[in-house]
C-alpha cells in the first residue's frame, strides 16, 4: 500500500487508553505484557485501537456507568469498541481484527502452583471476547519475551510492528 506523503496526525496511545476515529492518522503505542486489539472497517474507514493492561473487569455496584478507567481491561475495551462499531451499523464480519502484545517480560516467584503470566492472560481474554463478539482474527503477533512498538494507520487498518530489543525496553525500578 502506498501512503500519502502529507503529514498524518500522530496519536500516542498510553496504557489503559482507547482510540476510535474515521479520519486519517497514525496511532503509536508500546506494549509489553499489555495487548492491543485493532479494529478496522474498510467499508466506512473507521478504526479503533485499545491498550489493555489487565484481562478482566469485574463490575461492582459502585462501579455502575461508563468511565475511562475501564479501558485498561482487555474485555471491557473490546466490548466497548464493538458497541461503537455496531452503532455505526457495522457487523462483525465487516471488521478486520488484529491482536498484538502479551509478552512475558516479568519473571515471577512461583508459589508452587501453576501460574499464567499476565501477558498470556491478556491474550486468552482477548481471543475469548473476540469469539463472543463474533469477530474473526485476521492477524496476530503475540507472546514471546519481547515488547513491541506498534504504528496503526487509522485510514488503512495497516499495523507496523517493531520487536523491541532488551536495550530498548523499559527497566522497572522500584524506589
Amino acid at each position: 500500500m502506498i501512503h500519502e506523503t502529507r503529514k498524518l496526525p500522530a496519536i500516542y496511545l498510553k496504557p489503559g487508553e482507547l482510540y476510535i476515529d474515521d479520519q486519517p492518522g497514525i496511532v503509536t503505542t508500546v506494549l509489553g505484557s499489555c495487548v492491543s486489539v485493532t479494529l478496522y472497517s474498510p467499508r466506512n474507514r473507521t478504526a479503533a485501537i485499545c491498550h489493555g493492561m489487565m484481562p478482566r473487569w469485574a463490575e461492582t455496584e459502585r462501579d455502575k456507568g461508563p468511565h475511562k478507567e475501564r479501558f485498561k481491561y482487555v474485555d471491557y475495551a473490546i466490548r466497548y469498541m464493538m458497541k461503537v462499531f455496531r452503532s455505526f451499523g457495522l457487523k462483525p464480519r465487516e471488521i478486520e481484527v488484529k491482536l498484538f502484545g502479551g509478552a512475558n517480560l516479568f519473571s515471577s516467584a512461583d508459589d508452587g502452583g501453576p501460574r499464567v503470566p499476565v501477558g498470556r492472560q491478556n491474550v486468552i481474554t482477548a481471543l475469548e471476547v473476540m469469539e463472543e463478539e463474533g469477530l474473526v482474527l485476521a492477524r496476530q503477533d503475540v507472546g514471546g519475551m519481547q515488547g513491541r512498538k506498534l504504528h496503526f494507520y487509522l485510514h488503512t487498518g495497516e499495523v507496523f510492528v517493531k520487536k523491541l530489543e532488551a536495550s530498548e525496553q523499559f527497566d522497572i525500578i522500584m524506589l
